[in-house]
């Protein structure tokens, strides 16, 4: 960016960035913005960085293979991929991104689990206003979460695909005592292969109080497979779409069964 130089004579000025007229300095909000960050680059290092809490930090195409996993630092941290060509793979990490901090953002990442066993790929605790969007997730582990919150609130999770590929019973969304949470437009395939698979799982630790947690969650517009499961606490005044219950529209597709305690 190149702006008319104004004050050349002022000592503050390095004069090897002035030249011809024109301000070749590097503006305070280009220095928090930075492109490009490869899989030969550590992400954690540079999410410990507080200026990405004011500027996406942008992923490459690429393939990150783990053998730790990913943690936020920062309230705010917004990170931002090129969809499935910028892959977070797992090799002996789990969980494979672990958020403690309030308005994470992560979009256009895709995260599989390389064959290794992966119980959350997400794993979010006491982190409000998380934010993920348009990222994918394969993994094959039993008795595991793509997406794990827990005690969450004000979250998102939005235009994701979740494959789930093993044998044995998994979730595809667990949210354990998060209040107004929207889960929404996700395709969510494989949950069913075990006896007790579920896409989303509302749980709540008060067994449904909603004196407690686990209240006034959105579950709409969802594509879940045959047999795969909503589960709610009918006293947490949710709209899952449940059309069994009287008010509740059918919001998710035709497949999608629910399961209320």
């Amino acid at each position: 960016m190149k702006f008319p130089a104004k004050d050349i004579k002022s000592p503050n000025v390095d004069f090897r960035e002035v030249q011809g007229g024109l301000d070749y300095r590097v503006s305070e909000l280009e220095s928090r913005v930075h492109y490009g960050w490869g899989p030969d680059n550590s992400i954690t290092s540079k999410l410990a960085n507080p200026r990405y809490r004011e500027a996406p930090l942008y992923l490459t195409p690429g393939t990150w293979d783990i053998s730790a996993g990913f943690e936020s630092f920062n309230d705010g941290e917004h990170v931002v991929g090129s969809g499935y060509y910028s892959t977070i793979q797992a090799n002996g990490a789990s969980p494979m991104w672990t958020i403690t901090n309030d308005r994470v953002v992560i979009r256009g990442v895709r995260f599989t689990d390389g064959g290794a066993a992966v119980t959350r790929m997400i794993s979010a605790s006491s982190a409000d206003y998380v934010t993920i969007e348009s990222c994918s997730f394969s993994f094959s582990t039993t008795s595991a979460a793509a997406i794990y919150l827990s005690d969450c609130d004000n979250v998102t999770i939005k235009n994701c695909t979740i494959t789930y590929t093993g044998s044995g019973a998994s979730t595809g969304i667990y949210l354990l005592d998060c209040n107004n949470a929207m889960i929404e437009n996700n395709r969510i395939l494989g949950v069913d292969r075990g006896s007790s698979g579920i896409a989303v799982n509302l749980d709540s630790r008060g067994t449904g109080s909603p004196s407690t947690r686990c209240n006034d969650c959105i579950v709409s517009g969802n594509h879940v497979s045959s047999s795969g499961s909503i589960r709610y606490n009918t006293s947490g005044n949710h709209l899952v779409g449940d059309s069994s219950v009287s008010g509740h529209a059918k919001l998710n597709n035709v497949s999608a069964a629910f399961v209320a305690y």
